[in-house]
């Protein structure tokens, strides 16, 4: 995870600015979790998006920029940013002042109330919601989501699409071949894709948080735990009323 490399970057970063001195405070103390509640996640992925921009700004003609925007290299920047000179504070420190701007002018002044899942989020929009009443019906509310593109279970977005999560598996299970009855899977948003249905969006809780329900295999687990069933039947069975 870049953050682990980048963040002690910051520790011989000198500022008289208190608000600055705070948002360094904040990325020292972190432990590197991209919660979506914490101020520190939302500041580290402002600084660094601001960070990569930085660092290849100085490297690319203007001519070429157009070209190169959006396809920073992560690896080539810590690369470059390790190697320490007399510019790299200024950029460290350049960066993370236009990332609390930006912030400012998004969440408020309240350093407090920055949080990451305010702009990194999971929206559900239906292909066909095309006016406001099919919108209404198909489209679900979005989700606030941990994580980045860099972290485990990859919930990656762009400045591009304003951090919405634009990556990541939407369905997962884990499979115990010792017990099949003990396998798990996510999905989301729902078991059905009618809308109106009480399964249209009833997975959407366990996906945001991460969350699993039971993959049971066995005839007696599924008999046990089934609570409707639907019965398609061909017509004139005698069992089609």
């Amino acid at each position: 995870m870049p953050a682990r490399q980048l963040v002690p970057l910051l520790k011989n970063v000198n500022t008289e600015d208190p608000e600055l001195r705070r948002a360094l405070d904040l990325l020292l103390a972190w432990d590197y979790w991209v919660g979506k509640d914490l101020p520190a996640a939302a500041i580290y992925e402002f600084w660094f998006q601001k960070l990569q921009t930085n660092v290849y700004r100085q490297r690319v003609p203007e001519r070429a920029w157009k070209v190169m925007q959006e396809k920073f290299s992560t690896e080539r920047v810590i690369d470059w940013l390790k190697r320490a000179d007399s510019g790299r504070d200024r950029i460290l420190l350049q960066s993370l002042e236009e990332a609390i701007r930006d912030l400012k002018a998004l969440m408020g002044p309240d350093m407090k109330t920055w949080h990451w899942g305010t702009v990194h989020m999971a929206e559900f929009n239906h292909s066909l919601a095309k006016t406001e009443a099919l919108k209404a019906l198909f489209n679900l509310k979005a989700v606030a989501r941990d994580g980045d593109g860099f972290t485990v279970g990859n919930t990656g977005g762009s400045v591009a699409d304003n951090f919405q999560q634009r990556t990541g598996a939407s369905y997962r299970h884990i499979l115990d071949t010792a017990d099949w009855d003990r396998s798990v899977g996510t999905n989301v948003p729902g078991q059905s894709g009618q809308p109106g249905s009480p399964h249209y969006a009833d997975l959407v809780a366990y996906w945001a948080e991460g969350r699993y329900f039971p993959l049971l295999f066995s005839r007696s687990q599924i008999d046990q735990h089934t609570k409707n069933k639907l019965m398609l039947l061909p017509k004139g069975t005698g069992r089609d009323r």
